[in-house]
This record gives C-alpha cells, structure tokens and sequence, in this order.
C-alpha cells in the first residue's frame, strides 16, 4: 500500500545564491547543511561568544597599555 511509506524528509527549496554555490560547486548537501546551520543559531551563538572574548581581551590589553604608559611617565616626571 501506498500510505504505509516511511516519511521523506523534504528540505525547502534553496535561494539563488544558494543555488548558483551548487552550480559551481555541485554539492546540494553542503548547501543545505549551511542552511540548515543557520536555522539551528550555533554560528550566531559561537559569533556572540568571539565577540565578547575578543571585546573584553581588547579591553584588558588597552588597560594593561595604559598602566605601562603611566608608569613611564611617572618614570621621567618623578
């Protein structure tokens, strides 16, 4: 019987640029586990995380100058 069918799993139709990657790549499942990876957020939530490793490193380095710099002023003043 035609109803007893195990269930295919339909993935949505790629964008155009999606598209034009498989054209030069000729590879649909790269393109749909890209899609496939956005839906799930893991890339936005890694992005989060960098920024705010990358944002507070920034901020220890500019303190850590600052201190340097002063320290050598007071070195030629004092």
């Amino acid at each position: 019987m035609e109803g007893n069918r195990s269930p295919i799993l339909i993935l949505p139709e790629p964008t155009v640029t999606d598209r034009r990657e498989v054209m030069r790549e000729g590879r649909q499942i790269r393109v749909w586990f890209g899609m496939i990876h956005k839906w799930i957020g893991v890339g936005s939530i890694i992005n989060y995380i960098l920024q705010k490793f990358i944002f507070h490193l920034l901020s220890l380095l500019t303190l850590c100058a600052n201190m340097f710099i002063t320290t050598m002023l007071y070195g030629f003043v004092g």
